[in-house]
């Protein structure tokens, strides 16, 4: 039975299916939390906010507008995000911060999550502090205001950055 089968029945409360979903995809769902987080603690907990989450809305996944693990996938990422920002709000430094944002750049770079060769390739022409903000906002979450305050940039600065180096990117896919 395949990961689109087992929502399904999620969906309809079935707990065995529900059982065998997180037995077939929790490692990656973990993988990706702690990727983020870089904390086994951390990571096991959106982890297991992620499949509460999976859980309550199994009903809502559209298998049309893509896979049950792209969907997954979004859930965590989103509850990573949520707990980096929760996090912050807590008062790190931003000292602490700027490691952890280096920390996922390397990760990311080093995982190469989910992109093909062609997009890594594009992502490598970039001047690396394009790069680097556009792996942050988009992998990690981090919102404009943040990466401002992270590398200590004007904002409109950081917005510039980052839609200069999304339009190389465009470019280069385009070829």
């Amino acid at each position: 039975m395949n990961l689109e089968q087992l929502l399904e029945q999620v969906s309809r409360g079935d707990e065995d299916a529900f059982r065998r979903l997180y037995d077939e995809t929790s490692g990656k769902i973990h993988a990706i939390a702690l990727m983020m987080l870089k904390s086994g603690e951390s990571a096991e907990e959106v982890v297991q906010e992620t499949y509460i989450k999976i859980w309550r809305q199994a009903p809502s996944y559209d298998a049309n507008k893509g896979t049950a693990m792209a969907w997954m996938t979004t859930i965590v990422r989103r509850q990573a995000i949520d707990r980096i920002r929760s996090i912050q709000r807590q008062g790190k430094t931003e000292g602490a911060l700027s490691q952890q944002a280096e920390l996922m750049v390397n990760d990311i770079v080093n995982s190469k999550t989910d992109l093909d060769h062609h997009i890594w390739s594009c992502i490598s022409r970039l001047t690396a502090e394009r790069a680097t903000l556009i792996l942050l906002a988009f992998f990690a979450g981090y919102t404009h205001e943040e990466l401002a305050q992270n590398t200590n940039k004007p904002l409109g600065t950081v917005k510039s950055s980052i839609r200069r180096g999304l339009m190389s990117l465009k470019e280069c896919l385009e070829i």
